[in-house]
């Protein structure tokens, strides 16, 4: 009877763990795309904005409608195909894909479908590194900006913190007397809102500051109470809007930065994450080791250093050979004629003695 060999089939697959559900292999795609959506909020807010976006804008137009079950790699193929003719960036193809493969993976999961056929592909995108300006040029740019975000400017020159985690600072974030700020939290512009999150990766970490910073961070908290008719609480932000609001970084571009390079005759396409990137190459040449500034950074581990900066390591050895030259040249001439170094015992002997 053909419902025997079924039955042996059908037993087969579930011990091998093969078997997929008759019934799910009729949902659409949208399905499966509206199951993943609800997950995002899982995500940080910008993240999970994004890929809201692409299965808006690109996924759903594409593949809804469809069985879950129809779609194969050429199709995914083709849909990668159809993003690049269209003028799409390699990163945004990318993103797409990597939005699909996760959409196909909960078909996949359910065991609805025995392969992800968007899994495993790879685009090639180019990192782009940003600017990087020397500490004089910087300190140029401080001076052509506007008083009342001098100091913000300031923090981001010599801590390397991202602009976003500038925003979340708040009054709790600093130990003035301690000379340190725990960078642990957020403020990002999702649409019209700010939304509050954690630092990315949730690398939280305490940044040692300049004793400077520290007296310029004194006298703007007490201006800050001043114009608050009351003392600063733990929870309010230390750097605010024109109007007493939290500080967006969008604004801090457009009217801040933006308008302090244009008055230090510096690129205006610089952007304010550059700050970051040029601290980061600032420690670089101070010889900085990588976990050390993996550390300062937040960054998820060394790895994360080296891919970001590692193509600022390449001078590195040569600055280090030229400083052992120095320090052997020095040492030489330090020794006396007739002594020896001993190289066990760290100290010198005249020839002949032992």
């Amino acid at each position: 009877m053909d419902a025997e060999p079924f039955l042996a089939t059908t037993t087969t697959d579930i011990h091998r763990g093969d078997w997929l559900d008759p019934k799910l292999r009729r949902t659409r795609f949208d399905e499966w795309a509206d199951s993943y959506e609800d997950s995002l909020i899982r995500l940080a807010p910008t993240t999970a904005r994004r890929y809201r976006q692409i299965l808006r804008l690109q996924l759903r137009p594409y593949f809804g409608g469809r069985s879950i079950v129809d779609i194969d790699y050429q199709d995914v193929e083709s849909f990668m195909v159809a993003l690049f003719r269209r003028g799409l960036a390699p990163k945004t193809v990318r993103d797409c894909l990597s939005v699909l493969s996760l959409v196909m993976q909960g078909a996949q999961r359910a065991k609805v479908i025995r392969e992800n056929p968007a899994a495993g592909r790879r685009i090639k995108v180019v990192r782009q590194h940003g600017q990087i300006l020397p500490l004089d040029q910087l300190l140029r740019l401080v001076e052509h900006t506007r008083e009342d975000y001098r100091l913000a400017v300031l923090v981001l020159v010599y801590t390397g913190m991202r602009p976003s985690e500038l925003c979340g600072l708040r009054v709790q974030s600093f130990d003035l007397l301690a000379g340190t700020v725990h960078v642990c939290e957020t403020l990002t512009p999702v649409g019209s809102k700010l939304v509050a999150g954690t630092t990315k990766t949730d690398q939280e970490r305490v940044v040692p500051l300049l004793r400077f910073i520290c007296d310029h961070l004194a006298e703007h908290l007490a201006r800050r109470a001043a114009q608050l008719g009351r003392p600063l609480k733990g929870d309010d932000y230390v750097f605010v809007g024109v109007k007493g609001n939290p500080l967006n970084r969008d604004f801090l571009r457009k009217h801040v930065m933006v308008p302090a390079l244009r008055a230090a005759g510096l690129p205006e396409d610089f952007r304010t994450y550059d700050l970051r990137h040029a601290h980061a190459s600032q420690l670089i040449d101070m010889g900085v080791s990588p976990l050390a500034i993996k550390e300062r950074l937040g960054h998820a581990d060394v790895l994360t250093t080296f891919r970001r900066y590692g193509h600022l390591f390449e001078g590195v050895q040569d600055r280090l050979t030229a400083q052992l030259e120095e320090a052997h040249r020095e040492a030489t001439e330090k020794a006396r004629p007739g002594e020896v170094v001993d190289l066990q015992e760290g100290r010198r002997r005249r020839p002949g003695n032992h």
